[in-house]
């Protein structure tokens, strides 16, 4: 596919004929693979009476090595060995809603088919290095990430961290020019629940906006730290500074799109979270509370030591 809405996406570029309502197109030129937005292989298409139990999309895998996946709405997606992605919704869904399934979770698991490292993490460029911050839902990932821009720094990713590791240092990928919050966050960092739009009109999380003021970093940048978040928040950030063979084992419990991966190739994930852990710092972080993340954003040297 040559022409359409050009997207890049992690390090994979993808070019569709319907443009995505939630992010603006790259502009960037290089090999792509096709996204089919509102429309499905008919090899993708679900069996009547199938239905999808619990938080966790169903992933099954199909023929010629796609794999299809669905979640409990029945937005639905495959993903082609070949790096291309299909996309449908039934309604009461729209699109916008099946994009923030794209952007989140559809991504991590593309990037792992695509044989990438991916951590659940926000990534802010600080000094011309990448500091991620990896953690669970609603440790504050994409708040610190927020206030980094707020602060003037430029975001490579909200809540994936995909890593290049063919340069020999590792790198982090850009993903898309915005940060998801939870109200409770637009409060506590603009003073407003309703200072930022929301991303879908069911949904409660809001939508940052880091084309307009440029404050997306679009080119890879070189891992400086990982972060990973306690959930815990207090008037000033707690540090520890953790030995490879602890880092391994956080980092493992934050990587993303695992479930796609065959046997061998989980054993080859292991050991590359652990020459990860040994190449970047990893730090356990306990974060300020969000009078105080300000501050916290001017003392990044903490990171490149």
């Amino acid at each position: 596919m040559s022409s359409g809405f050009r997207y890049d996406l992690y390090g994979a570029g993808l070019v569709s004929d319907r443009p995505l309502e939630s992010v603006p197109s790259s502009g960037l030129g290089g090999p792509a693979a096709p996204l089919r937005i509102g429309e499905l292989p008919p090899r993708g298409a679900a069996e009547p009476g199938d239905p999808v139990d619990g938080a966790l999309p169903r992933i099954d895998r199909l023929p010629a090595g796609a794999i299809r996946v669905r979640f409990a709405d029945m937005a639905c997606f495959v993903l082609e060995p070949a790096g291309g992605i299909w996309c449908d919704w039934p309604s009461p869904l729209t699109q916008r809603d099946a994009e923030t399934y794209l952007l989140g979770p559809v991504a991590g698991l593309h990037a792992r088919l695509r044989g990438r490292l991916a951590i659940h993490a926000s990534v802010v460029e600080a000094r011309g290095r990448a500091i991620a911050f990896a953690g669970d839902s609603g440790s504050g990932k994409s708040t610190l990430a927020a206030a980094f821009a707020r602060a003037g720094h430029r975001v490579l990713s909200d809540d994936l961290l995909v890593l290049d590791t063919d340069g020999g240092s590792p790198s982090a990928l850009p993903g898309y020019p915005g940060v998801r919050l939870w109200a409770e966050s637009v409060a506590g960092l603009f003073g407003d629940a309703e200072a930022l739009p929301r991303m879908t009109p069911g949904w409660d999380k809001r939508y940052l906006d880091l084309a307009g003021p440029g404050l997306f970093q679009n080119a890879g940048r070189e891992l400086a730290a990982i972060c990973v978040l306690t959930g815990e928040r207090g008037p000033a950030a707690q540090f520890e500074r953790l030995t490879p063979a602890a880092a391994l084992v956080e980092l493992s419990r934050h990587t993303q799109g695992s479930r796609v991966l065959a046997k061998n190739a989980r054993r080859d994930e292991f050991r590359s979270l652990g020459e990860l852990a040994r190449a970047v710092p990893v730090w356990r972080l306990s974060a300020p509370r969000h009078d105080a993340l300000t501050k916290f954003c001017e003392h990044t040297h903490v990171f490149h030591s």
